[in-house]
Protein backbone atom coordinates (compact mmCIF):
# COMPACT_ATOMS: atom_id res chain seq x y z
CA UNK A 1 0.00 0.00 0.00
CA UNK A 2 1.04 3.70 -0.61
CA UNK A 3 1.65 5.06 2.41
CA UNK A 4 0.69 8.37 0.80
CA UNK A 5 -2.50 6.41 0.45
CA UNK A 6 -2.49 5.52 4.40
CA UNK A 7 -1.97 8.65 5.73
CA UNK A 8 -5.09 10.16 3.93
CA UNK A 9 -7.17 7.35 5.12
CA UNK A 10 -6.14 8.16 8.65
CA UNK A 11 -6.78 11.84 7.91
CA UNK A 12 -10.36 10.92 7.71
CA UNK A 13 -10.81 8.50 10.19
CA UNK A 14 -9.80 10.79 12.59
CA UNK A 15 -12.08 13.98 11.46
CA UNK A 16 -15.04 11.46 12.00
CA UNK A 17 -13.79 10.83 15.35
CA UNK A 18 -13.27 14.51 16.92
CA UNK A 19 -16.67 15.52 16.92
CA UNK A 20 -17.48 12.55 19.93
CA UNK A 21 -14.06 12.40 21.62
CA UNK A 22 -12.24 14.45 24.22
CA UNK A 23 -8.96 16.77 23.23
CA UNK A 24 -6.46 14.45 25.42
CA UNK A 25 -7.62 11.37 23.59
CA UNK A 26 -7.72 12.52 20.13
CA UNK A 27 -4.15 13.59 20.60
CA UNK A 28 -3.27 10.71 21.89
CA UNK A 29 -4.79 8.55 19.03
CA UNK A 30 -3.10 11.05 16.75
CA UNK A 31 -0.14 9.31 18.21
CA UNK A 32 -0.75 5.94 17.70
CA UNK A 33 -1.44 6.45 14.11
CA UNK A 34 1.34 7.86 12.84
CA UNK A 35 3.72 5.73 14.70
CA UNK A 36 1.62 2.85 12.63
CA UNK A 37 2.20 4.62 9.51
CA UNK A 38 5.95 5.31 10.24
CA UNK A 39 6.00 1.55 10.80
CA UNK A 40 4.35 0.92 7.34
CA UNK A 41 6.57 2.84 5.95
CA UNK A 42 9.92 1.19 7.68
CA UNK A 43 8.59 -1.85 6.57
CA UNK A 44 8.45 -1.07 2.70
CA UNK A 45 11.69 0.43 2.83
CA UNK A 46 13.33 -2.41 4.45
CA UNK A 47 14.12 -6.33 2.61
CA UNK A 48 16.54 -6.84 -0.12
CA UNK A 49 16.75 -4.59 -3.01
CA UNK A 50 18.57 -5.39 -6.96
CA UNK A 51 21.81 -4.68 -7.42
CA UNK A 52 22.83 -4.17 -11.72
CA UNK A 53 26.62 -6.09 -11.74
CA UNK A 54 29.13 -4.47 -13.66
CA UNK A 55 32.65 -5.34 -14.61
CA UNK A 56 34.82 -5.97 -11.34
CA UNK A 57 31.62 -6.68 -8.73
CA UNK A 58 32.61 -9.66 -6.96
CA UNK A 59 31.17 -11.16 -3.65
CA UNK A 60 33.94 -9.73 -2.08
CA UNK A 61 33.51 -6.16 -3.73
CA UNK A 62 29.93 -6.01 -3.31
CA UNK A 63 30.27 -7.19 0.43
CA UNK A 64 32.64 -4.49 1.00
CA UNK A 65 30.24 -1.81 -0.84
CA UNK A 66 27.43 -2.63 1.38
CA UNK A 67 28.57 -3.36 4.61
CA UNK A 68 27.74 -7.44 4.95
CA UNK A 69 29.27 -10.37 5.34
CA UNK A 70 30.31 -11.81 2.01
CA UNK A 71 28.78 -15.55 3.36
CA UNK A 72 25.39 -14.16 3.63
CA UNK A 73 25.86 -12.26 0.39
CA UNK A 74 26.39 -15.16 -1.89
CA UNK A 75 23.83 -17.09 0.19
CA UNK A 76 21.22 -14.97 -0.39
CA UNK A 77 22.33 -15.47 -4.17
CA UNK A 78 23.03 -19.11 -4.35
CA UNK A 79 24.72 -20.64 -7.30
CA UNK A 80 25.58 -24.69 -7.49
CA UNK A 81 29.27 -23.64 -8.60
CA UNK A 82 30.78 -21.96 -5.03
CA UNK A 83 34.03 -20.05 -7.47
CA UNK A 84 31.33 -18.37 -10.09
CA UNK A 85 31.18 -14.68 -9.44
CA UNK A 86 28.43 -12.56 -10.13
CA UNK A 87 27.72 -12.57 -13.83
CA UNK A 88 27.38 -8.70 -15.70
CA UNK A 89 24.49 -7.59 -16.52
CA UNK A 90 22.59 -9.27 -14.28
CA UNK A 91 20.74 -8.93 -11.11
CA UNK A 92 22.02 -9.76 -7.71
CA UNK A 93 19.85 -9.62 -4.32
CA UNK A 94 21.50 -7.28 -1.93
CA UNK A 95 20.11 -7.96 1.74
CA UNK A 96 18.52 -5.51 3.95
CA UNK A 97 17.44 -6.21 7.01
CA UNK A 98 15.69 -3.00 8.22
CA UNK A 99 18.46 -1.00 8.65
CA UNK A 100 19.63 1.72 5.91
CA UNK A 101 22.32 0.24 3.68
CA UNK A 102 24.92 3.02 2.96
CA UNK A 103 27.31 2.67 0.39
CA UNK A 104 31.18 2.23 1.30
CA UNK A 105 34.01 3.97 -1.03
CA UNK A 106 37.58 2.29 -1.10
CA UNK A 107 39.60 0.33 -3.66
CA UNK A 108 40.20 -3.44 -3.28
CA UNK A 109 43.57 -4.56 -4.12
CA UNK A 110 44.71 -7.75 -5.50
CA UNK A 111 47.81 -8.49 -3.72
CA UNK A 112 49.79 -10.60 -5.98
CA UNK A 113 52.71 -9.00 -5.48
CA UNK A 114 52.23 -5.84 -3.27
CA UNK A 115 52.53 -6.58 0.69
CA UNK A 116 50.80 -4.55 3.24
CA UNK A 117 52.73 -2.30 4.01
CA UNK A 118 53.10 -1.34 0.07
CA UNK A 119 49.35 -0.73 -0.35
CA UNK A 120 49.52 1.35 2.78
CA UNK A 121 51.76 3.78 1.83
CA UNK A 122 50.51 3.74 -1.92
CA UNK A 123 47.28 4.80 -0.37
CA UNK A 124 48.24 6.75 2.59
CA UNK A 125 46.64 4.70 4.71
CA UNK A 126 47.38 3.80 8.40
CA UNK A 127 49.11 0.34 8.43
CA UNK A 128 48.04 -0.69 11.82
CA UNK A 129 44.21 0.45 11.11
CA UNK A 130 44.24 -1.08 7.18
CA UNK A 131 45.07 -4.62 9.08
CA UNK A 132 42.99 -4.62 11.66
CA UNK A 133 39.95 -2.90 8.98
CA UNK A 134 40.86 -6.26 6.82
CA UNK A 135 40.86 -8.67 9.56
CA UNK A 136 44.47 -9.74 9.78
CA UNK A 137 46.27 -10.84 12.83
CA UNK A 138 49.37 -8.30 12.35
CA UNK A 139 50.62 -6.44 9.93
CA UNK A 140 53.15 -8.96 8.71
CA UNK A 141 50.72 -11.64 7.77
CA UNK A 142 51.22 -13.23 4.43
CA UNK A 143 48.24 -12.23 2.26
CA UNK A 144 48.02 -15.02 0.08
CA UNK A 145 46.37 -13.50 -3.33
CA UNK A 146 43.98 -11.97 -0.41
CA UNK A 147 42.26 -8.70 -1.97
CA UNK A 148 42.80 -5.68 1.06
CA UNK A 149 40.38 -3.19 0.87
CA UNK A 150 41.66 0.63 1.30
CA UNK A 151 39.08 3.50 2.61
CA UNK A 152 38.49 5.91 -0.55
CA UNK A 153 36.58 8.65 -0.60
CA UNK A 154 36.38 8.89 -4.61
CA UNK A 155 36.15 4.88 -5.67
CA UNK A 156 33.81 2.11 -4.75
CA UNK A 157 34.98 -1.49 -4.14
CA UNK A 158 35.68 -3.00 -7.73
CA UNK A 159 37.93 -6.40 -8.60
CA UNK A 160 39.79 -5.05 -11.59
CA UNK A 161 42.60 -7.37 -13.22
CA UNK A 162 46.19 -6.35 -11.80
CA UNK A 163 47.23 -2.77 -12.90
CA UNK A 164 43.29 -1.92 -14.19
CA UNK A 165 41.34 1.28 -12.84
CA UNK A 166 38.99 0.57 -14.41
CA UNK A 167 37.31 -1.77 -16.70
CA UNK A 168 33.78 -1.61 -18.63
CA UNK A 169 31.77 -2.85 -21.60
CA UNK A 170 30.20 -0.76 -24.06
CA UNK A 171 26.78 -2.16 -23.62
CA UNK A 172 24.44 -4.20 -21.55
CA UNK A 173 22.84 -6.84 -21.42
CA UNK A 174 24.65 -8.65 -24.29
CA UNK A 175 22.63 -10.10 -27.10
CA UNK A 176 23.98 -12.74 -29.78
CA UNK A 177 25.32 -11.26 -32.92
CA UNK A 178 26.39 -8.23 -31.26
CA UNK A 179 29.48 -6.43 -31.97
CA UNK A 180 30.82 -5.92 -28.32
CA UNK A 181 33.48 -3.45 -27.11
CA UNK A 182 35.55 -3.19 -23.49
CA UNK A 183 38.05 -0.55 -22.31
CA UNK A 184 39.87 0.38 -19.57
CA UNK A 185 42.25 2.94 -17.32
CA UNK A 186 45.21 1.47 -16.72
CA UNK A 187 47.55 2.45 -13.54
CA UNK A 188 50.68 2.54 -16.23
CA UNK A 189 52.17 -0.01 -18.78
CA UNK A 190 50.04 -3.20 -18.44
CA UNK A 191 50.38 -5.75 -21.35
CA UNK A 192 47.13 -8.25 -21.45
CA UNK A 193 45.58 -10.92 -23.27
CA UNK A 194 41.79 -11.65 -23.11
CA UNK A 195 38.62 -14.42 -24.31
CA UNK A 196 35.22 -14.31 -24.56
CA UNK A 197 33.80 -17.88 -24.08
CA UNK A 198 37.21 -19.09 -25.08
CA UNK A 199 37.77 -17.46 -27.66
CA UNK A 200 40.88 -15.24 -27.55
CA UNK A 201 40.97 -11.57 -29.03
CA UNK A 202 42.80 -8.64 -29.33
CA UNK A 203 43.08 -5.90 -27.07
CA UNK A 204 45.29 -3.04 -27.85
CA UNK A 205 47.06 -0.63 -24.80
CA UNK A 206 49.13 2.46 -24.68
CA UNK A 207 50.04 4.12 -21.26
CA UNK A 208 47.25 4.75 -19.48
CA UNK A 209 44.50 2.76 -21.71
CA UNK A 210 42.97 -0.07 -23.48
CA UNK A 211 40.48 -1.73 -25.51
CA UNK A 212 39.53 -4.29 -27.62
CA UNK A 213 36.91 -5.80 -29.55
CA UNK A 214 34.90 -8.73 -29.67
CA UNK A 215 31.33 -10.15 -31.28
CA UNK A 216 28.75 -13.10 -30.76
CA UNK A 217 27.19 -14.74 -33.41
CA UNK A 218 23.51 -15.23 -34.06
CA UNK A 219 24.04 -19.15 -33.00
CA UNK A 220 25.80 -17.70 -29.92
CA UNK A 221 23.91 -20.01 -26.75
CA UNK A 222 22.09 -17.59 -24.44
CA UNK A 223 23.63 -18.05 -20.56
CA UNK A 224 26.67 -16.80 -18.39
CA UNK A 225 30.16 -16.35 -20.65
CA UNK A 226 33.11 -16.02 -18.98
CA UNK A 227 34.72 -12.85 -19.78
CA UNK A 228 38.71 -13.45 -19.06
CA UNK A 229 41.69 -11.36 -18.86
CA UNK A 230 45.43 -12.10 -18.49
CA UNK A 231 47.93 -9.72 -16.89
CA UNK A 232 51.81 -10.93 -17.81
CA UNK A 233 52.90 -12.18 -14.52
CA UNK A 234 49.53 -12.14 -13.05
CA UNK A 235 46.91 -14.41 -11.86
CA UNK A 236 44.20 -14.75 -14.79
CA UNK A 237 41.03 -12.56 -14.23
CA UNK A 238 37.68 -13.48 -14.83
CA UNK A 239 34.09 -12.83 -14.18
CA UNK A 240 30.91 -14.04 -16.07
CA UNK A 241 28.68 -11.94 -18.27
CA UNK A 242 25.09 -12.76 -19.11
CA UNK A 243 24.10 -13.30 -23.00
CA UNK A 244 19.98 -12.92 -23.07
CA UNK A 245 17.97 -14.77 -26.03
CA UNK A 246 17.85 -13.15 -29.56
CA UNK A 247 14.82 -13.05 -31.54
CA UNK A 248 14.86 -13.82 -35.07
CA UNK A 249 12.45 -13.87 -37.98
CA UNK A 250 12.27 -17.32 -40.11
CA UNK A 251 12.72 -17.08 -43.99
CA UNK A 252 11.66 -19.57 -46.40
CA UNK A 253 13.81 -18.49 -49.45
CA UNK A 254 13.20 -20.54 -53.17
CA UNK A 255 16.17 -20.16 -55.33
CA UNK A 256 15.36 -20.87 -59.18
CA UNK A 257 17.60 -20.70 -62.57
CA UNK A 258 21.25 -20.05 -61.83
CA UNK A 259 20.71 -19.01 -58.22
CA UNK A 260 19.69 -22.65 -57.81
CA UNK A 261 22.47 -24.08 -59.46
CA UNK A 262 24.91 -22.96 -57.12
CA UNK A 263 26.09 -25.78 -55.13
CA UNK A 264 27.33 -26.30 -51.05
CA UNK A 265 31.15 -26.60 -52.45
CA UNK A 266 31.00 -23.43 -54.38
CA UNK A 267 29.87 -21.70 -51.30
CA UNK A 268 32.26 -23.31 -48.72
CA UNK A 269 35.37 -22.73 -51.01
CA UNK A 270 33.97 -18.90 -51.53
CA UNK A 271 33.70 -18.18 -47.61
CA UNK A 272 37.27 -20.34 -47.11
CA UNK A 273 38.88 -17.65 -49.76
CA UNK A 274 37.48 -14.40 -47.60
CA UNK A 275 37.96 -15.56 -44.32
CA UNK A 276 41.64 -15.37 -44.73
CA UNK A 277 41.21 -11.50 -45.08
CA UNK A 278 38.49 -11.31 -42.46
CA UNK A 279 40.39 -13.15 -40.18
CA UNK A 280 43.37 -9.92 -40.21
CA UNK A 281 43.56 -7.19 -37.69
CA UNK A 282 45.19 -4.15 -37.75
CA UNK A 283 46.44 -2.38 -34.33
CA UNK A 284 44.38 0.88 -35.08
CA UNK A 285 41.06 1.89 -35.98
CA UNK A 286 40.99 3.59 -39.78
CA UNK A 287 37.27 5.54 -38.83
CA UNK A 288 37.08 8.58 -37.84
CA UNK A 289 33.31 8.88 -37.11
CA UNK A 290 30.53 6.76 -36.80
CA UNK A 291 29.10 4.18 -39.26
CA UNK A 292 26.87 5.53 -41.95
CA UNK A 293 24.07 3.12 -43.51
CA UNK A 294 25.61 2.33 -46.76
CA UNK A 295 22.65 3.15 -48.77
CA UNK A 296 20.17 6.26 -48.70
CA UNK A 297 17.38 5.63 -51.32
CA UNK A 298 15.73 1.84 -51.15
CA UNK A 299 12.47 0.70 -50.97
CA UNK A 300 12.15 -1.52 -47.45
CA UNK A 301 14.61 -3.73 -45.74
CA UNK A 302 13.88 -6.79 -46.87
CA UNK A 303 15.74 -8.91 -44.45
CA UNK A 304 16.99 -8.49 -41.21
CA UNK A 305 20.65 -10.11 -39.66
CA UNK A 306 19.99 -13.19 -38.34
CA UNK A 307 16.80 -14.44 -39.84
CA UNK A 308 16.91 -18.11 -40.22
CA UNK A 309 16.36 -19.14 -43.05
CA UNK A 310 15.28 -22.61 -45.49
CA UNK A 311 16.46 -22.87 -48.76
CA UNK A 312 14.36 -24.32 -51.46
CA UNK A 313 12.11 -26.46 -48.30
CA UNK A 314 15.00 -27.37 -46.46
CA UNK A 315 15.52 -27.39 -42.75
CA UNK A 316 16.26 -23.66 -40.80
CA UNK A 317 19.71 -24.79 -40.47
CA UNK A 318 21.88 -21.04 -41.72
CA UNK A 319 20.94 -17.36 -40.95
CA UNK A 320 21.38 -14.72 -42.84
CA UNK A 321 24.56 -12.96 -42.36
CA UNK A 322 23.76 -9.24 -43.10
CA UNK A 323 21.46 -6.74 -43.79
CA UNK A 324 19.36 -6.63 -47.48
CA UNK A 325 17.96 -3.61 -48.82
CA UNK A 326 15.80 -3.74 -51.91
CA UNK A 327 16.53 -0.84 -54.13
CA UNK A 328 15.88 -0.27 -57.97
CA UNK A 329 18.95 -1.45 -59.78
CA UNK A 330 21.82 1.03 -60.13
CA UNK A 331 20.87 2.94 -56.83
CA UNK A 332 24.50 4.75 -55.10
CA UNK A 333 26.06 2.24 -52.65
CA UNK A 334 28.20 4.44 -50.31
CA UNK A 335 30.71 3.56 -47.62
CA UNK A 336 29.54 3.34 -44.23
CA UNK A 337 33.07 4.23 -42.78
CA UNK A 338 36.81 4.84 -43.88
CA UNK A 339 39.01 2.10 -44.47
CA UNK A 340 40.98 0.29 -47.59
CA UNK A 341 39.48 -1.62 -49.62
CA UNK A 342 40.54 -5.26 -49.44
CA UNK A 343 38.29 -7.21 -52.73
CA UNK A 344 36.41 -5.74 -55.08
CA UNK A 345 35.60 -8.18 -57.61
CA UNK A 346 32.78 -10.31 -59.11
CA UNK A 347 32.31 -12.95 -57.18
CA UNK A 348 30.23 -16.20 -57.76
CA UNK A 349 27.96 -16.40 -54.13
CA UNK A 350 28.33 -12.68 -53.40
CA UNK A 351 28.03 -11.18 -57.08
CA UNK A 352 29.48 -8.19 -57.46
CA UNK A 353 31.59 -7.56 -54.20
CA UNK A 354 33.18 -4.95 -52.24
CA UNK A 355 34.98 -5.38 -48.71
CA UNK A 356 36.63 -2.29 -46.85
CA UNK A 357 38.54 -2.97 -44.01
CA UNK A 358 38.11 -0.81 -41.03
CA UNK A 359 40.80 -1.74 -38.87
CA UNK A 360 40.64 -3.22 -35.36
CA UNK A 361 39.66 -6.37 -37.41
CA UNK A 362 36.26 -4.60 -38.13
CA UNK A 363 35.33 -5.23 -41.81
CA UNK A 364 32.21 -4.22 -44.18
CA UNK A 365 30.82 -6.41 -47.49
CA UNK A 366 29.17 -5.05 -50.03
CA UNK A 367 27.44 -7.72 -52.09
CA UNK A 368 25.12 -8.55 -55.04
CA UNK A 369 26.44 -4.71 -57.11
CA UNK A 370 25.58 -4.21 -60.48
CA UNK A 371 29.01 -1.93 -60.85
CA UNK A 372 32.02 -1.70 -58.67
CA UNK A 373 33.62 1.77 -58.45
CA UNK A 374 36.19 1.07 -56.74
CA UNK A 375 39.71 -0.99 -56.69
CA UNK A 376 41.29 -2.88 -54.64
CA UNK A 377 44.25 -1.20 -52.43
CA UNK A 378 42.37 1.75 -52.57
CA UNK A 379 41.26 4.12 -49.70
CA UNK A 380 37.89 5.18 -48.60
CA UNK A 381 36.01 7.92 -46.96
CA UNK A 382 32.59 7.55 -45.26
CA UNK A 383 30.17 8.27 -47.99
CA UNK A 384 32.40 7.93 -50.80
CA UNK A 385 30.30 5.83 -53.82
CA UNK A 386 32.08 2.45 -54.11
CA UNK A 387 29.26 0.95 -56.64
CA UNK A 388 25.56 0.69 -57.39
CA UNK A 389 23.04 -1.78 -56.64
CA UNK A 390 22.19 -4.97 -58.64
CA UNK A 391 21.31 -8.60 -58.73
CA UNK A 392 24.25 -10.63 -59.05
CA UNK A 393 25.52 -14.01 -57.82
CA UNK A 394 22.99 -15.58 -55.39
CA UNK A 395 20.44 -12.91 -55.71
CA UNK A 396 16.45 -12.91 -56.17
CA UNK A 397 16.02 -9.34 -57.16
CA UNK A 398 17.86 -5.99 -57.31
CA UNK A 399 18.89 -5.53 -53.70
CA UNK A 400 22.07 -4.32 -51.70
CA UNK A 401 23.42 -7.05 -49.30
CA UNK A 402 25.18 -5.32 -45.60
CA UNK A 403 27.48 -7.16 -43.75
CA UNK A 404 29.74 -6.39 -40.71
CA UNK A 405 32.19 -8.75 -39.41
CA UNK A 406 33.92 -8.48 -35.97
CA UNK A 407 37.04 -10.42 -35.68
CA UNK A 408 35.77 -12.63 -38.61
CA UNK A 409 32.46 -12.90 -36.52
CA UNK A 410 29.38 -11.56 -38.73
CA UNK A 411 27.54 -9.20 -36.31
CA UNK A 412 24.55 -7.08 -36.70
CA UNK A 413 25.41 -4.39 -38.71
CA UNK A 414 22.28 -2.38 -38.34
CA UNK A 415 22.99 -2.55 -34.77
CA UNK A 416 26.06 -1.53 -34.72
CA UNK A 417 25.14 1.54 -37.49
CA UNK A 418 22.85 2.59 -34.89
CA UNK A 419 24.56 2.21 -31.85
CA UNK A 420 27.40 4.17 -30.48
CA UNK A 421 30.27 1.67 -30.28
CA UNK A 422 32.35 2.61 -33.31
CA UNK A 423 32.56 6.07 -31.53
CA UNK A 424 33.32 4.72 -28.16
CA UNK A 425 36.01 2.44 -29.35
CA UNK A 426 37.86 5.43 -30.74
CA UNK A 427 37.75 7.78 -27.15
CA UNK A 428 40.48 5.55 -26.45
CA UNK A 429 42.28 7.04 -29.18
CA UNK A 430 41.46 10.62 -27.90
CA UNK A 431 39.61 11.27 -31.35
CA UNK A 432 36.83 13.54 -31.65
CA UNK A 433 34.10 11.26 -33.04
CA UNK A 434 30.72 12.32 -33.71
CA UNK A 435 28.43 13.66 -36.41
CA UNK A 436 28.78 17.02 -36.93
Amino acid sequence: MDCGDCTASYAVYLYMITRTIRFPILIALILILLGKVSATAAQEESGPFQHLVMPGDTWTALAWRYGIHEEYLRSSNPHPNKQWQPAIGKFVSIPNDGDVLTSQTGMLHGSNSDSLLEIAVQQKQNLWSLAVLNGLEHIWQPLLMRPIFAPDETSMPKQFPPGFHSLELMSLPVYPGQGQALRAVLNGTVSARAAFADQAFEVFSDSDSLTGLFATGAFFPPGDHLLTIEVEGSPLWSQPVQVVPGEWNFEDITLTGSAAAIDAESIRLERERLSAIWNQSSSTPLWETNFNQPIEQFLQISSNYGARRSYNGGPYSSYHEGVDFSAYGGTPVTAPASGIVVLAENLYVRGGAVIIDHGLGVYTGLYHMSELLVETGQTVNRGQIVGRVGSTGLSTGNHLHWDLLVNGIWVDAAAWHQSDIACWIVEVWERNCRDE
